[in-house]
């Protein structure tokens, strides 16, 4: 019943969506289209117009985009791998002019869409790599903090390659594997809660029969949090065995700061702690957590894979609808050219004061009547599909003779 009430929202909502689309039209092509006398007087496009509109497609936008996506990239790349001196060189100012455009877009798509422009992960994504990078230009630049500055840079390139993934929306078959994606991130990040309290718990426990009154607070996280953690896949510890302890490898006093401290010892120089308890206690926590929390977070996410694949065909299109309306109000040239048409939008509106332009083809609101006779066409569409499913369900076999078996 869960699935058949997803399935009835996904269906209305697609409804709404091609309604929405019917209605984004601009006035005055359906005034051209429909006006036979208008039509006569139309002339063909010439050849630098159809270039153009051909440059000026979502479609056209998206590849250049992914090309200049690309090379920044691989700037980027080659900038932290062989071009970092303490002087910029020619290779790392251009990477600084390629950003400066990626925050003008960011801001032209702030002011186009307001509210909902940090509702969309991919923006996120865009805000924290940019702020990532301007905080290590800021370290990069200082002397004292020059080393800091590259390590945040490194992990902003990481950053950038996850923004990556937003091309695959365009496909059919890996863009329903994004929201896959997306799902089971969610879906471990509350998963790691559980995991936590037996990682927590184990760990803290070994490590107070193991060590006495260690003080070094990086030896303390990782007997007490770090190994736990790589038990769980196949990282077994030394320590807590007789036969594998080896008291080369520990620190009597907890004086190297390259070695952990050494568990309690006898008089005999041997380990002091039961090792009955420490081996069992080992044991029920594969037991819990390799075996039992980890499968666990299989069967999760064989749910989560399983509820959006049933579904790919509507999540693609709904993806694409988006990808489509970003790309069309998106200047034509790519990154880092895209700076001169932020420029000419700067002059242009802000400097000249021109008007904004009367027809948009993706309206975002609707006159009053029109929003009225779309929320009766949606209440129509529902109410037939409500009726045809019930139809369905009545005249199917399995339906007919389960009402045979209850009467």
């Amino acid at each position: 019943m869960n699935l058949y009430g997803q399935n009835l929202k996904i269906d209305i909502s697609f409804c709404i969506c091609i309604c929405l689309c019917l209605c984004m039209s601009p006035t005055r092509d359906l005034s051209v289209h429909s006006d036979p006398a208008r039509l006569r007087h139309l002339k063909p496009l010439g050849n630098w117009s159809k270039l153009v509109c051909l440059h000026s497609s979502p479609q056209v936008k998206f590849y250049w985009n992914i090309v200049s996506y690309f090379a920044f990239l691989f700037l980027f790349a080659v900038v932290l791998m062989i071009d970092f001196q303490a002087t910029p060189s020619a290779g790392e100012l251009l990477l600084y002019i390629w950003l400066i455009s990626l925050v003008c877009e960011e801001v032209r798509q702030v002011r186009y869409i307001n509210m909902m422009y940090i509702n969309d992960l991919w923006n996120i994504l865009d805000v924290l790599s940019i702020l990532l990078f301007i905080i290590g230009l800021a370290f990069r630049l200082t002397s004292k903090l020059f080393y800091a500055g590259k390590v945040l840079l490194c992990i902003d390139f990481v950053v950038f390659c996850l923004r990556l993934m937003a091309i695959f929306t365009i496909s059919r078959t890996l863009g329903p594997k994004i929201i896959i994606v997306r799902r089971m991130m969610m879906d471990m990040f509350f998963f790691m809660f559980l995991l936590s309290i037996w990682v927590v718990a184990y760990g803290v426990a070994k490590q107070g029969i193991l060590i006495h009154n260690d003080n070094r607070l990086d030896w303390i996280v990782r007997g007490a949090v770090y190994e736990p953690y790589l038990i769980i896949f196949g990282n077994f510890p030394t320590n807590i065995d007789y036969t594998a302890f080896n008291i080369d490898s520990c620190s009597m006093n907890g004086t190297d700061p390259l070695k952990p401290k050494c568990p309690v010892l006898n008089e005999n120089q041997t380990p002091a702690f039961p090792e009955w308890l420490t081996i069992i206690m080992l044991c029920v926590y594969l037991l819990f957590a390799n075996i039992l929390l980890l499968n666990l977070l299989i069967a999760i996410f064989n749910f989560t894979f399983q509820e959006v694949q049933d579904n790919t065909d509507r999540i693609w299109k709904f993806q694409r609808y988006e990808l489509i309306k970003e790309y069309h109000s998106r200047p034509a040239a790519p990154p880092p050219f895209i700076i001169f048409s932020h420029l000419y939008l700067f002059i242009s509106k802000l400097v000249l004061r021109n008007p904004p332009s009367i027809y948009r083809e993706f309206k975002n609101k609707l006159p009053p009547t029109e929003d009225e006779e779309l929320l009766s066409w949606e209440a129509l569409m529902k109410d037939r599909y409500l009726l045809s499913t019930q139809r369905e369900q009545s005249q199917s076999t399995e339906r007919r003779i389960l009402d045979t078996a209850q009467k």
